[in-house]
């Protein structure tokens, strides 16, 4: 049996177990190979991200290893403007 950690939206984490494995989908459909690294930290987890499934296609690399889902792309570049 394979179990797997599942983030849930108030911040915690749940374990699911399964005969079989689950391919995680993108929300473009594609199977998901990589999570949003975006920060979103509550007080009980400073260094939360934000862990969108992501298919390589709709992920934007911003650093080895850190990948971005489309709307936090867009406020990372809007960031990087500001400081320009």
């Amino acid at each position: 049996m394979k179990c797997s950690k599942m983030p849930l939206p108030g911040g915690g984490v749940a374990i699911v177990c399964s005969a079989g494995a689950r391919q995680i989908r993108c929300g473009c459909g594609n199977v998901s190979t990589l999570l949003c690294d975006w920060k979103t930290p509550t007080p009980k987890n400073p260094n939360k991200t934000c862990d969108e499934p992501l298919c390589p296609k709709c992920a934007t690399e911003v650093g080895p290893d850190k990948h971005l889902y489309r709307d936090h792309n867009g406020a990372w570049e809007a960031r990087l403007a500001r400081l320009a």
